[in-house]
């Protein structure tokens, strides 16, 4: 069958016949992109992944913004199937809501050395990140890419829904989701959807357990493939 445009831009254009589109493939397309954007390999090693049991500290003025972090903590440990503990000593994860968190665009040393951390990881924080928005993220990994401590730091001159939405986004960076994003998500709004992505990468890494290829490019593709079957009968609903 041809379908006959009438005149378009001062031409005739001509629509030859249009190819059947599998639905699964839309499905299989949409979620590896998405997996894909979502998660980070780095050279040979696995995706950046939280594999420790969570130790969390939460400090804000605002108490809904610590029961709010405490949820989503807790449901992304769950998620991952790590056991989860509030804590003020040996923390892993920080999330704190605090004045000043930058000094112009760098991470303010102050705020930082507030938080009890040492000079080096100070150093190396300071080095590579840019808070100047007033959202600051930060994780410290391993020689395999999994993650030994995160900050998540949400200056108090944000607006109610930015510090929110900083905090929300803060969290799921520090589960090794989003590393790459430069945006904020729509708390809750935008939540459910990387619960299920997490989940997906938690199993994916079981299954796979000592078992990798050993080139880089199959351990992405493996891990890619097993987590789009994973959460295509979710999005396919």
């Amino acid at each position: 069958m041809r379908i006959l445009i009438a005149p378009l831009l001062a031409g005739i254009i001509a629509i030859g016949p249009v190819p059947r589109v599998d639905a699964d493939d839309i499905i299989d397309t949409s979620l590896r992109t998405w997996v894909t954007q979502n998660l980070h390999f780095e050279n040979e090693r696995p995706p950046l992944i939280r594999k420790q049991p969570v130790r969390a500290f939460i400090r804000s003025d605002d108490p809904q913004i610590v029961a709010e972090t405490r949820r989503e903590i807790a449901n992304f440990a769950a998620a991952f199937g790590l056991p989860v503990a509030f804590v003020t000593t040996d923390i892993n994860l920080a999330v704190v809501t605090a004045p000043r968190i930058a000094d112009g665009r760098k991470p303010s040393r102050t705020f930082l050395a507030d938080l009890g951390l040492p000079d080096a990881t100070i150093d190396d924080i300071v080095r590579g990140a840019d808070w100047s928005d007033g959202c600051g993220l930060y994780s410290g990994r391993d020689d395999r890419g999994r993650i030994l401590g995160s900050i998540v730091a949400a200056d108090t001159s944000l607006s109610p829904k930015h510090l929110r939405s900083c905090v929300a986004s803060g969290v799921i960076f520090g589960f090794g989701l989003r590393t790459a994003s430069s945006e904020t998500i729509e708390f809750p709004h935008d939540h459910l959807p990387f619960l299920l992505l997490g989940r997906a990468l938690a199993g994916c890494e079981q299954k796979m357990g000592e078992r990798m290829p050993a080139e880089a490019v199959r351990i992405r593709d493996a891990y890619l493939d097993c987590m789009v079957e994973s959460l295509k009968p979710k999005f396919a609903e």
